[in-house]
């Protein structure tokens, strides 16, 4: 009896301790009320800019975001050619809830079009290792991925045209030589999304017919921080396009950095438009 309670509890001691060893997978949820994770985003107050994660990301960290983003491309154009109806621009937005190790416990897909993508994803993160947020103040935080692709002219495949988090790839065969899509220290809008927001004029036909929603421009910045082009990859009808765009153009930037440098680099800008009736908070 004494030899098979020992052998049992040897049993039981290893499979526990291979357990442990194991990482488990990533968590996809519906909610992101996660109040006990701190949650960073870029900021721009008074000025003052914090960066996404406040983390200089390393090469190991950005290979992994890079081959992810590979192969959410190939499942995109998979898809988009197995639907009769092929979408030219696509967006995804998903909030990582990250523990004190910088394992990656759960995410939210905020803005997703496709299931199968948001699984892919998820299979992916698994294997991720983000910053630990303070060694010496062991803390869980939470972070917004952003990222989009167009399809290229003439062809079923897919550029990445945003990524808020670093990726190995830039934009080339843009005005004014090239634009990055991530750089060390990105573009800040002087006075913030909210100073953008400010300048929006709430169209008279989008109002009359109820269209609510966001438009996404894409503005390319150069090393003065001037918009030197801003155009539609996802709109709303009604003249929001064209509000949207005139506020973008009439706004100076911070530019963006690279190793100290100003570069130029092109950016995604989400503009909302909400009845006031229906008002939100719009904080991001």
């Amino acid at each position: 009896m004494k030899s098979i309670i020992t052998v049992f509890l040897i049993v039981s001691l290893l499979t526990g301790t291979y357990s442990c060893q194991q990482r488990k997978k990533v968590e996809l949820i519906s909610a992101n009320n996660n109040n006990e994770y701190l949650y960073l985003k870029k900021r721009f107050d008074s000025g003052d800019k914090v960066k996404l994660g406040i983390f200089n990301f390393d090469k190991n960290q950005i290979n992994k975001f890079s081959k992810t983003i590979d192969e959410i491309k190939r499942q995109l154009e998979l898809e988009n050619k197995q639907k009769s109806n092929s979408f030219n621009w696509i967006a995804f937005e998903y909030r990582l809830y990250i523990n004190e190790n910088g394992n990656i416990d759960k995410i939210v897909a905020l803005t997703s079009s496709s299931q199968e993508i948001d699984k892919l994803v998820s299979e992916k993160l698994s294997k991720w290792n983000m910053n630990i947020f303070s060694k010496q103040y062991p803390q869980k935080y939470s972070i917004d991925w952003n990222f989009g692709f167009s399809k290229q002219k003439g062809t079923e495949n897919f550029t990445l045209v945003n990524s808020n988090l670093p990726v190995q790839e830039s934009i080339s065969n843009e005005p004014d030589d090239t634009f990055f899509i991530q750089v060390e220290e990105m573009p800040a809008p002087i006075g913030g999304i909210k100073g953008i927001q400010e300048k929006i004029h709430y169209p008279e036909l989008a109002k009359r017919t109820g269209i609510e929603g966001r438009v996404y421009i894409k503005a390319y910045i150069d090393k003065k921080g001037n918009v030197v082009k801003a155009e539609i990859i996802k709109g709303l009808d009604g003249g929001c396009n064209e509000e949207a765009l005139k506020a973008v153009k009439e706004t100076k930037f911070i530019p963006g950095r690279q190793k100290g440098k100003a570069v130029n680099v092109q950016v995604s800008i989400p503009i909302l438009f909400k009845l006031d009736s229906k008002k939100e908070n719009n904080k991001k």
